[in-house]
């Protein structure tokens, strides 16, 4: 289990690398055409085309900026998942996997939530975000200090 949850979560570091470049690229531009529609509304003689133009560049605008927002989160994600996968390959640090899983779902949520719709690759993420943290639930030392006796 963790074997496969360890390979599939270097597959989606991989992933989520491409994603976070392309999200990087598109909200850069989306965030640069948003500035110039700006300054287009802010040369339009007309009033009413003026805010409408200067509503939608700032939406524009700022969608660019929330896709660089996720793809900074996409890029960390990439290295977190490569070192979850080694640490699922040598059995250690259970509760780093834990959490490098959970934040996995976010990340996929996350960019669900802003393309607004499930993509293939997402599928990939929750499903390795789901396994790393079955894996890392089943060699996770138990808490033993229930268990002592009383003295």
């Amino acid at each position: 289990m963790r074997i496969l949850a360890g390979v599939l979560i270097i597959i989606v570091a991989i992933l989520d690398l491409l994603g976070g470049a392309l999200f990087l690229f598109g909200g850069a531009i989306a965030a640069g055409a948003g500035q110039a529609g700006q300054v287009v509304a802010n040369q339009n003689q007309d009033e009413s085309t003026k805010k409408q133009t200067q509503e939608g560049a700032k939406a524009l605008e700022a969608a660019g900026s929330m896709m660089m927002g996720l793809s900074v989160f996409l890029l960390v994600m990439a290295g977190l998942c490569i070192a979850c996968g080694v640490v699922l390959f040598a059995k250690k640090a259970a509760m780093f996997a834990l959490a490098v899983g959970v934040l996995q779902l976010a990340a996929d949520g996350a960019s669900c939530a802003l393309k607004s719709g499930v993509g293939p690759f997402n599928i990939f993420g929750f499903a390795a975000g789901v396994l790393v943290i079955v894996a890392a639930m089943s060699y996770r030392s138990p808490d033993t200090s229930a268990m002592k006796a009383p003295v």
